[in-house]
C-alpha cells in the first residue's frame, strides 16, 4: 500500500471543502484498499486501514446524498476482503451508530452498512460469536424500552424506532446464524425464549415475521433432541388448544408461522411424536370449518392458518416418518382442492357480470387450493407410486382437479397445469433399455384403487382440457405453455392408451397441429417446438389401427410445410415426425402406401434440393440425409437413375466430413436399389473401389482414425461387402486387423466385418503375430471368432481350436466365448479343467458361462466347489447372454445360502450381488422381497451381495428409506459404497427423502493408514473412494430445488484445503461451480480457500508438463470448472486476482 497517496486521500476525504474531490478521494481510496488486500498482510499498516474505515464512516453522514452512497458502495465492495482486525473495529462502532435511537439518513447508512458486512464477511473472521451475544443484550434492551412506553416514558415516533431495531437485529441474526450455525448453539438458550416470547406477545407483524424466521434458522444450530424439544413441548404445545377470536386466532396463527419456518429448515428431523401432533392439528382445523366453528368473518384470516399448516406439512413431507400419514393426508387434502366459502373461485364467462373483473384484495382463500395442490404435487415427488389413489380422490365423479382448471386465479391454473404434469410423470419410471441410446417407459399399475376411473376417459379429459385453454383467445402465455408440457408428457408416459384410442389419438394431433400452424403472436418458438414434439411421440407407434392413417396422412400434410421453416430446431422436429410417420407405414400398413406416395414424392423432392446446399445449420444437414435414408430404404422406386447420381455426388462429396455415421446410412440404402443397380459402377462403387486413390485413402484413414472414425468406416464396409462380395486386398485386413486391436471397442460388428471379408488363414495368421495386449484380448477374440464363422465348418474349426487351446490361449478362449453363443462347445470339461488349474480362468470362465447349457449344470459345478470364484463368474456369463424370466427366486435363495455359507469370501460376494441384479433386471417382483430381506441380513457379505444388486434396478424406488437409511447405520465400506452407488441411479428417477444426514456421515469418513514398503512409507486412505461416490451423488442433488445449499456447502469445503485425493477434488469443483451459478453469495466466503485450491491445481498442472505425466488432462478438466467458477462469481472484486492469477498460470501452462 501506497502509504503516502493513501494519508493524501484520507486528507482529502475528511477535509477539502469540495464535495467532488471528497467523492474522488472516498473512491480512489477505496480502490488502494483493494490493491492492498490483494498483497500479503503487512502488520505494521493495520493502523491505517482503521483511519480509511474513519473516512467512509465520515461519508456516511455526509450533508450530500452522492457521498453517502459512494461511502455505502465502497463499504459493500470490501466487505467480502475485511479480516478480523478490521471487523473488531468496525462492527461495534457500527452497532452503536445504527442503534443509535434517531430517524437520521446517517442512521439508516449505518445499518445498511452492518448488514453488507455481515452478510459478506468471510467465516474465517472470529469475531462474531461474540457480535451475536450483543446483538442479543441489545435486544433484549430495546425490548424493556418498548415495555417502558406502557408507563408514557417514550412518544410514537421512539416506538416505532424501537420496532424498526429490533427487526434490523433479527435480521442481523438470522445472517449470523445462516453462516456461522456451529458459533450460535451455546448461546441459543437466550435467544430461543426472546424469539417466542416476540412471536406469542407481540402484535407488531414485522417483529413476529422476523422471530419466526430467525427461530427456523436457528433450529439449523440445535441438535436432533434439542430440536424436537423446542417443536414439540414449546411450539406445537402451545398449538394444541385452537382458538378464533380475533386475539386468540392470531396469536395461533404466528405460532404457525414459526414452526412453518423451522419446518423448512429442520422439517426433515422432526420425530414422529411432533409430526403426529401436527397431522392431529392440521386435521382438527379443517373439521372446525367443516363443523362450522370458524365465524365466516374470519375465513381470509382462517386460510392464512390452513396456507401455513399445508405448507408445514409439504415441508416435512420428505421425512420418513410422514410416510404412515401419506394416504391420510391424500383424503383431506383432496378437499381443499375445492376449498371455496365464498363460492367465487370459478370464473364468470359473462364479462358484463360484476364478478368477471377478480380482485385479489375480496378473497384470498385462493392460496388454501393453491397449497393443498403443491401439497399433492409434492407428495407425487416423494412417494411416485401413490399417483392411482391421487387419481382416484380427484379425478373422480366430482372431477375436483379439472373443474379448478376454470380458477379465476392464474397462479391456481398454473399450478394445476404443475400438479398434472407431475402426476403423469409418476405414473412411469425410467428403466434402461438393451440399447444404451434410449430409455423407454414403463407404467406402474396399482390396482388398489377406484376401477370406475379409466386411465382412457382421464387423458380424454385432459386433452379436452388442453384444447379449451388454446382455443382461448384471453388465455396467457404462461398457462399455454405449462398446457404444452403438460400434452407432451401425455404423449410419451400415455402412448399405449393413446394409440388404441381413435378420439385420444385424434386429439393429440388437432392440438399439436393448432399451435404449429398457429401464429406467432398467439404461439411462442418454443410453444411450437413443444407441440411438434408431442406429434413426434405420436407418431412412433407400437401397435397399428385402422384410424391411424387418415390421421398421419394429414400430420404428414401439415408438418411437411414446417420443414422448411427459418427456426432450425423447429425444421429439425418437423423431419422427425415425418420419418416416424414414414417408418411406422412401412411396419404397419404398407398396403396404404398409394395414399402416402404423392406425399412422399413431394418431401423427397424438397429434400433433394436441400441437401446440396452447404450453409445449413449442421443438425438440420443431418435430419435431412436421416429423411433421404428412411425415403430410399423403405420405397427405393421413388428414386430415379437422376436422384441417385445426384446422391452419389453428395455422398462423395460429404463422406470425408463429420456426418460418417448418416453417410453410410445413405449409401447402404443406394447400393439396396435394385432399378438402378446399372449405374452403380458409374459413381459410389466407382469411387470406393475402382479409384485407387479412394482405396488408398480409406487404407490411410485406417492408420490415423479413433475408434469412433474407426468404427464407422467399418460399417461402411459391412454394407458394402454384403452387396458386393468384393475381395478387399490383403494389406487393408492386415491393417483393419493392426488398428482395430488398437483404435476400437468391442461390438459384433467387427466380428461380422471379418466374417465377409471371408480370410481365415490370412486373418489368423496376421492375428498371431501380433503383440495383443490384455485390453485388446476381447477385440482379438471376435476378430477370430468372426474369421472361423467364414469357414464351411465353423465346428470343426472350435474343436480344433480348442485340442490347441495351449497355443494363443488367451485369445483363442476370447473366441470361444462368443462362438459358443452360436455353436456347441464339446469339450467342455478342458475348459472346466483350465478353471481349476487356473490358466487363464477369467477367460475360461465366460466360455463356460456362454457355453452351458443350463443354469443347473453350473449350480451343481457351486455345489461342488463354493469357494471356487470363478464358477459365479461363468454363471453371471450366461445369466447375461442368456435372458432367463422363471424360477429367479429359488436361485437368488440358492446364492445367498453359499455367501453365508462362505462368510468373508468379499469377491464371491460382489460377483453374487451382480448376479442378483441381473435377476433384478429380469423379474423385479420375484426377487426383490428376497432384496430387500437380504439387506438387513447381519451377515455383512450377505448385505454387501443385497446392495450391489439394487444398482441394477430402478424399480425398488418405493423403498429408497431402506437404502438411505444404510448410509446412516452402516459401517462397512464395501457396503456404503454400493448403497451410494444404487442411490446415485435411483436419485435421477426420484427424490430421495432425508439423504443429507446420512450422506453428511459418509463424506466425513476417514481411514487414513501408513503402509511401510521398505524403502519408502506411504499413506493410503481406505474411504477415499466412498467419499469420491458420495460426491458424486452429492453433485446430482446440488441443484436440485429442495436442496440445503448451506448443508452442500458445509460439506464440500469440509477439509478441501487438505483434500489430496483426485477422485474428490473434482467433484468437490463441479459442485461448487453449481452453487456458484444458483447461489453465488455462499461462496464468496469461502475465496480464500478457493484461491489456495485454485493454485495447487496450477502448480499441479505445471508439474505433470515438466514430467510429462500423462495425468495432465485431470488437471485441465479441473482447471475448466475452475474458470466457470470465476465466472459465476466475477461481481466479487476478490476475483479480480484470482482471474489474474488464473491467466497467468493458464498462459504459462500453454507456452509448456
Amino acid at each position: 500500500m501506497n502509504l503516502q497517496k493513501v494519508q493524501e486521500l484520507i486528507s482529502i476525504a475528511l477535509h477539502n471543502t469540495d464535495a467532488d474531490r471528497q467523492y474522488m478521494a472516498a473512491r480512489d481510496l477505496s480502490e488502494e484498499l483493494i490493491k492492498y488486500y490483494n498483497t500479503t498482510v503487512q502488520e505494521e499498516q493495520q493502523p491505517l486501514l482503521i483511519q480509511c474505515y474513519d473516512v467512509f464512516f465520515n461519508h456516511l453522514s455526509s450533508q450530500y446524498r452522492d457521498i453517502q452512497g459512494n461511502s455505502i458502495k465502497c463499504l459493500q465492495t470490501l466487505a467480502p476482503k475485511l479480516r478480523t482486525y478490521e471487523t473488531t473495529h468496525l462492527i461495534p462502532k457500527l452497532i452503536d451508530l445504527s442503534l443509535k435511537q434517531d430517524l437520521s439518513d446517517a442512521r439508516e447508512n449505518y445499518q445498511i452498512c452492518l448488514q453488507e458486512i455481515v452478510d459478506k464477511i468471510p467465516t474465517s473472521v472470529t469475531f462474531i460469536p461474540t457480535l451475536a451475544e450483543n446483538l442479543v443484550k441489545q435486544l433484549v434492551m430495546i425490548k424493556q424500552q418498548v415495555k417502558n412506553a406502557a408507563k408514557g416514558q417514550l412518544v410514537h415516533q421512539q416506538i416505532q424506532l424501537c420496532v424498526q431495531l429490533q427487526v434490523e437485529i433479527l435480521r442481523l441474526l438470522q445472517s449470523i446464524i445462516l453462516k456461522w450455525p456451529q458459533l450460535i448453539t451455546i448461546q441459543n438458550g437466550g435467544i430461543i425464549g426472546i424469539l417466542i416470547d416476540n412471536i406469542v406477545n407481540q402484535n407488531e407483524i414485522s417483529i413476529v415475521k422476523s422471530s419466526s424466521q430467525c427461530l427456523g434458522m436457528l433450529s439449523l444450530c440445535l441438535n436432533k433432541q434439542s430440536l424436537n424439544e423446542l417443536v414439540e413441548k414449546q411450539i406445537l404445545n402451545m398449538l394444541q388448544v385452537q382458538s378464533y377470536d380475533n386475539k386468540g386466532f392470531h396469536r395461533t396463527l404466528y405460532i404457525n408461522q414459526a414452526l412453518q419456518y423451522i419446518s423448512k429448515q429442520s422439517g426433515s428431523r422432526f420425530e414422529i411424536n411432533s409430526i403426529d401432533v401436527i397431522i392431529k392439528i392440521f386435521k382438527k382445523t379443517v373439521k372446525d370449518h367443516d363443523e362450522g366453528v370458524v365465524d365466516t368473518d374470519l375465513y381470509n384470516q382462517y386460510s392464512d392458518l390452513l396456507e401455513i399448516l399445508l405448507t408445514i406439512i409439504t415441508n416435512i413431507l420428505p421425512n420418513l416418518n410422514t410416510r404412515q400419514y401419506d394416504e391420510e393426508l391424500i383424503n383431506v387434502v383432496s378437499k381443499l382442492v375445492e376449498y371455496d366459502p365464498y363460492n367465487s373461485s370459478i370464473e364468470v364467462q359473462d364479462e358484463y357480470q360484476e364478478d368477471y373483473y377478480y380482485q385479489d384484495d375480496q378473497d384470498t382463500t385462493w392460496r388454501v387450493r393453491r397449497s393443498a395442490i403443491l401439497l399433492l404435487q409434492e407428495l407425487l415427488k416423494v412417494q411416485p407410486q401413490l399417483f392411482k389413489i391421487i387419481i382416484s380422490k380427484l379425478f373422480g365423479q366430482d372431477e375436483i382437479i379439472l373443474n379448478r382448471l376454470n380458477e379465476k386465479v392464474l397462479e391456481i391454473r398454473a399450478q394445476i397445469l404443475q400438479f398434472l404434469i407431475q402426476l403423469v410423470q409418476s405414473s412411469s419410471i425410467t428403466q434402461n433399455n438393451d440399447n444404451l441410446m434410449e430409455l423407454e417407459v414403463t407404467l406402474i399399475r396399482q390396482r388398489s384403487v377406484d376401477q370406475s376411473i379409466s386411465l382412457e376417459l382421464l387423458i380424454h379429459k385432459l386433452l379436452d382440457k388442453i384444447k379449451a385453454i388454446y382455443d382461448s383467445q384471453s388465455e396467457q402465455q404462461q398457462i399455454k405453455s405449462d398446457s404444452n408440457r403438460l400434452l407432451q408428457q401425455i404423449a410419451q408416459h400415455f402412448r399405449s392408451q393413446i394409440h388404441d384410442s381413435s378420439e385420444c389419438f385424434q386429439k393429440v394431433s388437432i392440438i399439436g397441429l393448432q399451435v404449429i400452424n398457429g401464429s406467432n403472436q398467439n404461439y411462442t418458438i418454443e410453444q411450437k417446438i413443444a407441440s411438434i414434439q408431442s406429434l413426434k411421440l405420436l407418431s412412433k407407434i407400437n401397435n397399428y389401427h385402422q384410424f391411424h392413417i387418415g390421421i398421419f396422412i394429414n400430420i404428414y400434410q401439415q408438418v411437411l410445410a414446417i420443414t422448411n421453416e427459418k427456426n432450425s430446431r423447429l425444421a429439425i422436429e418437423a423431419h422427425h415426425v415425418l420419418d416416424n410417420i414414414l417408418l411406422s407405414q412401412r411396419q404397419y400398413f404398407q398396403e396404404q402406401y398409394s395414399n402416402f406416395e404423392r406425399l412422399y414424392a413431394l418431401f423427397k423432392n424438397q429434400l433433394l434440393e436441400r441437401v446440396q446446399v452447404d450453409a445449413l445449420d449442421k443438425d438440420l444437414k443431418i435430419a435431412i440425409l436421416g429423411s433421404i435414408s428412411n425415403i430410399l430404404k423403405s420405397y427405393p422406386a421413388l428414386v430415379d437413375q437422376k436422384d441417385c447420381l445426384l446422391l452419389s455426388k453428395v455422398a462423395q462429396k460429404r463422406l470425408q466430413s463429420e456426418f460418417a455415421s448418416n453417410i453410410r446410412l445413405l449409401i447402404d440404402n443406394i447400393l439396396n436399389i435394385q432399378p438402378i443397380i446399372e449405374i452403380r459402377q458409374d459413381s459410389i462403387l466407382d469411387y470406393l473401389y475402382n479409384s485407387k486413390k479412394a482405396s488408398f485413402e480409406l487404407i490411410q484413414k485406417f492408420k490415423s482414425l479413433d475408434a469412433d472414425n474407426y468404427d464407422y468406416q467399418i460399417q461402411l464396409l459391412i454394407s458394402i461387402l454384403e452387396k458386393t462380395k468384393i475381395q478387399l486386398p490383403e494389406n487393408y485386413i492386415i491393417d483393419a486387423i493392426k488398428y482395430g486391436c488398437q483404435n476400437s471397442r468391442p461390438k459384433p460388428e467387427i466380428e461380422q466385418f471379418f466374417t465377409l471379408v471371408n480370410q481365415y488363414d490370412l486373418v489368423v495368421r496376421s492375428l498371431f503375430k501380433l503383440n495383443v495386449s490384455k485390453d485388446e484380448i476381447v477385440i482379438a477374440g471376435l476378430i477370430l471368432s468372426g474369421a472361423i464363422k467364414s469357414m464351411p465348418n465353423p465346428q470343426e474349426a472350435i474343436n480344433d481350436l480348442i485340442k490347441t487351446i495351449s497355443d494363443q490361449r488367451a485369445i483363442k478362449l476370447s473366441a470361444l466365448r462368443f462362438l459358443s453363443r452360436t455353436y456347441e462347445i464339446q469339450q467342455i470339461d478342458t475348459i472346466i479343467q483350465l478353471i481349476q488349474q487356473k490358466d487363464d480362468a477369467e477367460a475360461a470362465a465366460f466360455v463356460l458361462g456362454s457355453g452351458a447349457k443350463n443354469i443347473g449344470f453350473l449350480q451343481k459345478l457351486i455345489l461342488q466347489t463354493p469357494q471356487q470364484f470363478f464358477y459365479y463368474l461363468a454363471l453371471k456369463e450366461h445369466l447375461e447372454v442368456y435372458k432367463i424370466f422363471d424360477s429367479l427366486a429359488v436361485l437368488a435363495e440358492f446364492l445367498l445360502q453359499q455367501i453365508k455359507k462362505l462368510d468373508k469370501e468379499r469377491a464371491i460376494s460382489i460377483v453374487v450381488g451382480e448376479i442378483l441384479g441381473l435377476l433384478l433386471q429380469n423379474n423385479f417382483d420375484q426377487v426383490n422381497k428376497i432384496i430387500f430381506i437380504a439387506l438387513a441380513d447381519p451377515n455383512p457379505s450377505v448385505k454387501l451381495s443385497a446392495a450391489i444388486s439394487l444398482k441394477y434396478s430402478l424399480k425398488w424406488a418405493a423403498n429408497v428409506g431402506y437404502v438411505v437409511n444404510l448410509l446412516v447405520v452402516e459401517t462397512d465400506l464395501q457396503i456404503l459404497i454400493a448403497a451410494v452407488k444404487a442411490l446415485t441411479q435411483i436419485s435421477n428417477v426420484i427424490r430421495i427423502p432425508n439423504i443429507f444426514p446420512g450422506l453428511s456421515r459418509v463424506l466425513q469418513r476417514f481411514e487414513e493408514r501408513e503402509l511401510d514398503f521398505g524403502n519408502f512409507k506411504e499413506k493410503r486412505d481406505d474411504a477415499k473412494d466412498l467419499r469420491s461416490l458420495s460426491f458424486d451423488l452429492l453433485e446430482i442433488n446440488a441443484d436440485k430445488q429442495y436442496v440445503d445449499y448451506e448443508t452442500v456447502i458445509k460439506e464440500v469445503f469440509h477439509k478441501f484445503d487438505e483434500d489430496k485425493y483426485e477422485e474428490t477434488r473434482l467433484p468437490r469443483l463441479r459442485i461448487i461451480q453449481k452453487i456458484s451459478q444458483i447461489k453465488p453469495e455462499l461462496i464468496y466466503g469461502h475465496i480464500q480457500g478457493l484461491s489456495v485450491t485454485f493454485s495447487q491445481i496450477l502448480k499441479q498442472a505445471n508439474s505433470y508438463i515438466v514430467n510429462k505425466d500423462q495425468n495432465i488432462d485431470k488437471e485441465v478438466e479441473k482447471i475448466k470448472v475452475i474458470v466457470q467458477i470465476i465466472d459465476n462469481l466475477t461481481q466479487q472484486p476478490q476475483m479480480l486476482k484470482l482471474q489474474q492469477e488464473l491467466s497467468s498460470g493458464i498462459r504459462e501452462l500453454i507456452k509448456k
